[in-house]
């Protein structure tokens, strides 16, 4: 594509939706969204199977620089993050064993229950 920069015609190289998504390493629905909301230029320009969204090198230029200078905080160190696992796993392992319990005691007196019973078919002969 050619592109005009202080009056002189430089010639820049165009992504397609996908191969820019793969160069900022997001899915292709991410890059649709950002030119949606404006987050990343893009050019509607005719391609091989009709009208596609094109992105410029310099607009994927800016975007990675701008991914490289935002702050990545972590709010959980690893260990912090294992001890919250762990604490979540053991609650919902000791509520499932009460629950197995419950349901032990449950068939212990349904099988009680059920030997007191006489079969259907014992009440016709003796």
């Amino acid at each position: 594509m050619q592109v005009h920069k202080g009056g002189d015609i430089v010639e820049e190289k165009l992504y397609s939706i996908k191969e820019a998504a793969k160069a900022l390493g997001v899915s292709p629905d991410t890059i649709r969204r950002r030119i949606k909301k404006g987050e990343l230029t893009a050019e509607k320009l005719n391609g091989p199977y009709g009208m596609a969204y094109y992105v410029t090198e310099n607009e994927l230029a800016q975007v990675r620089e701008i991914r490289e200078v935002v702050p990545f905080n972590r709010p959980f160190t690893e260990e912090k993050l294992k001890r919250v696992v762990r604490e979540a796993v053991s609650e919902e392992i000791g509520e499932l064993k009460e629950e197995v319990a419950e349901l032990r005691r449950q068939l212990e007196e349904a099988r009680m229950i059920e030997g007191e019973r006489r079969p259907w078919w014992k009440f016709w002969g003796k």
